[in-house]
């Protein structure tokens, strides 16, 4: 189907549920017929474009189970062992068990948890860094350049702050990027 069509169909779906959308404008009738209509016509953009759909969910559900499996692993190991790290630590603890109300323990097994814990913590914590590393680095350098740059209030003559960017242009959260200035294709890859 050609492109003009697919955009006749999304016109023909957009102005169908913005007239449908309110009852008390086109009628309780019309409003129910309308939206039958709507869910047909809804269906058939849906068949027309399910292989962009399965595509894309396949996709998108592979890259969140890598990712975010990898993720929760690491983040219930790190949990894991800075807990251990915590609770060995004041098991063994000279200073802040006995305050406390905990008498050192000096069995083997707690200094060997504690040392295993406090190295398997960081190797962990070292291992998440690297899985947010691009995060990392854009933070860094967003609030490097908000200290570079002095105030970034905006300016009264013309509304703009000291990034150039108008009130409204520029992402707000920080690691996202534009997409807008990239293909469509590689803008949700």
């Amino acid at each position: 189907m050609s492109t003009r069509a697919r955009l006749g169909i999304d016109a023909v779906l957009m102005t169908a549920f913005l007239v449908a959308y309110k009852p008390a404008v086109t009628g309780a009738s019309l409003h129910e017929w309308l939206s039958v209509g709507l869910a047909l016509i809804g269906l058939f953009h849906v068949a027309l474009n399910w292989d962009w759909v399965t595509h894309t969910a396949k996709k998108l559900l592979a890259r969140l189970l890598r990712v975010s499996a990898v993720n929760l692993v690491v983040d219930g190991l790190l949990f894991a062992a800075t807990v251990m790290v915590v609770l060995s630590g004041l098991t063994i603890s000279r200073a802040i068990g006995p305050v406390v109300g905990l008498s050192p323990s000096s069995a083997p097994l707690w200094h060997l948890l504690h040392a295993l814990s406090a190295n398997a913590t960081l190797a962990l914590f070292a291992l998440h860094a690297v899985l947010h590393w691009k995060w990392i680095l854009k933070a860094v350098t967003g609030l490097l350049s908000d200290t570079k740059g002095g105030s970034r209030e905006p300016d009264a003559k013309t509304d703009r702050g000291r990034s150039g960017r108008g009130r409204n242009n520029g992402s707000r959260h920080v690691g996202r990027g534009d997409r807008r200035d990239r293909p469509y294709a590689e803008r949700w890859s």
